[in-house]
C-alpha cells in the first residue's frame, strides 16, 4: 500500500488551519509528494477491504492546532462514491482522539470527522485508509506558536542524491530514533534541487530533525530552541547508510584475460582423458573394439563377438583397413578439439553468474560457461559454503569464492563447437568422433571379416550402429576422467559498487583474480568482472 503524505509549506502566523504544500523553493504537485509504504488495508473481519478508491485526500493538507481544541476535518475520494474509510492516529498522537474510527463517504465522495488535539504539544498524523489506498494528514499542536525550518544537508560522499527529504519528530531526540536513515516524522518537506523546508514546527517539545536522500543517505540533529513565527536554518551532517548486503541480488559477468591458464589446465588433465578413452587398451582400434563388445546387449552376444574377433584377428585387420593413423585417431581428434575449446576461454562474459543473499549467507549461482549450462560444464550450479561478500567504507565491496570443478567435463563441453566446425554434419563430439573413425567403414570391414553375423543377433548394418554407440561410450568415460571435487577454482574481486535508493549494491565494473588448481598444477587466472541488477 502506498501512502502519500502531503508536503507542507506556507508561513504560519498563528495556531490555525493552514493549507499549502511545498517542494523546496518551487511549487508543488501530486507527483512530487513524499511517499510512505504502509501494510495493505483490511476490513473489520481481518480480510482485505472490499472497496478501494483510486485516491484519498484530505481537504486540508496540514493542520496546526492549539492543545485541547477540536477541529472538523474533511476527506474525499475519487472516483466519487460511497467508500468505507478507516481512521487512525499515529503513535505520537499522545491523548488526541477522533470522534469515530470509520466514515463512509457520500455519493459525492466526501465525508468528515472531528479531531480533538492532545493536551500537550505534539506532532502526529491522521491516516484515512480505504482498501489498499491510504493518505496521511500531518498535524502539529502547540500553545506557544510555530516556526519554520530550512534544512541544509551537509554531505561529502559519492552517492547520487535524487532528492532531499526532511522531517520533524516531536518529543524525541536523535539518540532515541536510532537507525540510519532515521524514520520520517509526521511533518515532512522535500526538495529535488535545493534545501527542504518544513513549516508548522511546534514550539515547546524537544525536536529531532532528520534528513535523507532516498534511503541511502541520512542524518539527524536535535533542534535548538526555536522562536515562534521565525525561520531557522539547521545544518545536518548526512552520511552513507551502510550497504544493504543482506538484500544483494546481482547478475555477474566474468571475463578471462588470457586463455593460457585454461590451456595449461587442459594439458594437465589430458593424460587422464587419454587414458579414459583407451580404457586399458593399447591403441584406439583395440579400445573401439572393446567398447563395441561391451555395448552388445547380452552375454551371449558379447561372447560371440569376442570369439569372432579372436578367430578373425579383427584388431590387426581393422588397423590395416583403417590405415596407420587409426591407432590414435580418436585421441588425436579429441585432444585437438579440447585444445581449441580451451583457447576460447578468454575475453568478456566467459562465465555468467548471480550473487544473492539468503538470510545471513550469500549464494553464488553459476550460469552458462560460453553458453554451456554450468552442470554440463563441470561447474556447480550453486555455491553457498565458500562465498564471502563484504563491504568497506566508500562503497567498496569484496567478493570471494572457492568451488570444485571437473576439468574433463569442462573441457569436453567447450570442445563441442570446435568438433562441429571441424567435422561436417556432426551434432556433438561423439558424432564427430564416429565420423572421424569412419564407423561406416568399420562396420563394413567387420561384416566382411565375419563368417556369419558379427555377433549373435547383430546382423547386417548392426556393426556400424554398434561402432557409433561404442564411440559415445568412450567419450562418456573421457568426460568422467577427473571426478567432481578433484580440482578447485578460487576467485576474489574488489570494486566500488553503485548503490540504489535503498543502499543495495546495484552494480560495478572491476577485475578479479584467482587460481585454477588441477592436481599439483596451480595456475593464476583473472579478468574483468561486471555486475548489474537483474532485468525486470
Amino acid at each position: 500500500m502506498r501512502v502519500v503524505a502531503a508536503p507542507i509549506a506556507a508561513p504560519i502566523a498563528a495556531p490555525a488551519v493552514v493549507c499549502a504544500c511545498l517542494l523546496g523553493a518551487g511549487g508543488c504537485s501530486g507527483d512530487d509528494r513524499l511517499e510512505v509504504v504502509l501494510p495493505p488495508a483490511q476490513d473489520a473481519s481481518g480480510g482485505d477491504a472490499a472497496r478501494s478508491p483510486d485516491a484519498i485526500r484530505f481537504t486540508e493538507p496540514f493542520l496546526a492546532l492549539l492543545p485541547g481544541t477540536s477541529r472538523e476535518v474533511g476527506v474525499e475520494v475519487s472516483p466519487a462514491g460511497a467508500y468505507p474509510l478507516r481512521l487512525s492516529l499515529s503513535e505520537t498522537s499522545s491523548d488526541a482522539s477522533l470522534d469515530r474510527s470509520e466514515v463512509v463517504t457520500a455519493a459525492d465522495g466526501r465525508a468528515s470527522f472531528v479531531l480533538s488535539a492532545p493536551s500537550q504539544p505534539a506532532v502526529f498524523a491522521v491516516t484515512a485508509t480505504g482498501g489498499d489506498t491510504a493518505t496521511a494528514l500531518p498535524v502539529s499542536v502547540s500553545g506557544a506558536g510555530f516556526a519554520t525550518l530550512d534544512i541544509v544537508p551537509i554531505y561529502d560522499g559519492k552517492r547520487d542524491v535524487p532528492y532531499w527529504a526532511a522531517s520533524v519528530h516531536a518529543g524525541a531526540t536523535c539518540s532515541t530514533l536510532g537507525s540510519l536513515p532515521p524514520p520520517d516524522g509526521p511533518l515532512l518537506g522535500e526538495s529535488l534541487t535545493g534545501n527542504p523546508r518544513i513549516e508548522g514546527v511546534p514550539i515547546g517539545p524537544s525536536l529531532a530533525v532528520t534528513v535523507r536522500a532516498a534511503w541511502a543517505i541520512g542524518g539527524c540533529k536535535d533542534a535548538p530552541g526555536l522562536v515562534a513565527d521565525s525561520l531557522a536554518t539547521i545544518e545536518i551532517s548526512a552520511s552513507d547508510v551502510p550497504l544493504a548486503l543482506a538484500e544483494t541480488d546481482l547478475v555477474l559477468g566474468l571475463g578471462v584475460g588470457a586463455s593460457r591458464p585454461w590451456e595449461e589446465a587442459a594439458s594437465a588433465v589430458g593424460a587422464a582423458i587419454e587414458s579414459a578413452l583407451l580404457g586399458g587398451a593399447e591403441d584406439d582400434v583395440e579400445a573401439l573394439l572393446d567398447s563395441m563388445q561391451l555395448a552388445l546387449p547380452t552375454p551371449t552376444a558379447r561372447a560371440g563377438f569376442a570369439t569372432n574377433r579372436a578367430e578373425g584377428q579383427w584388431d590387426d585387420a581393422l588397423r590395416g583397413a583403417l590405415g596407420a593413423s587409426a591407432g590414435s585417431a580418436i585421441r588425436a581428434a579429441a585432444a585437438d578439439w579440447i585444445s581449441a575449446g580451451a583457447a576460447r576461454l578468454s575475453g568478456p562474459g566467459v562465465l555468467e553468474g548471480r550473487l544473492t543473499a539468503e538470510g545471513s549467507t550469500f549464494v553464488l549461482g553459476l550460469g552458462p560457461l560460453l553458453g554451456v549450462p554450468a552442470e554440463d560444464a563441470g561447474l556447480p550450479a550453486r555455491v553457498d559454503e565458500a562465498v564471502s561478500w563484504t563491504s568497506e567504507p566508500g562503497d567498496t565491496v569484496l567478493l570471494g569464492a572457492t568451488f570444485a570443478w571437473c576439468p574433463s567435463r569442462l573441457f569436453g563441453a567447450v570442445a563441442v563447437d570446435p568438433a562441429k566446425q571441424a567435422v561436417a554434419g556432426a551434432e556433438d563430439v561423439p558424432t564427430a568422433l564416429a565420423i572421424v573413425v569412419d564407423c561406416a567403414g568399420v562396420g563394413a570391414a567387420l561384416e566382411a571379416l565375419a563368417t556369419g553375423d558379427v555377433a549373435p543377433g547383430c546382423a547386417t548394418g548392426c556393426a556400424e550402429a554398434l561402432c557409433v554407440e561404442a564411440v559415445a561410450a568412450m567419450w562418456s568415460r573421457a568426460l568422467a576422467a577427473t571426478p567432481d571435487g578433484s580440482a578447485t577454482w578460487t576467485l576474489g574481486a574488489t570494486a566500488t559498487t553503485r548503490v540504489d535508493e535503498r543502499a543495495r549494491p546495484s552494480g560495478f565494473e572491476g577485475t578479479w583474480v584467482g587460481t585454477l588448481a588441477v592436481g599439483a598444477l596451480v595456475v593464476d587466472v583473472g579478468g574483468e568482472l561486471s555486475a548489474s541488477t537483474p532485468p525486470g
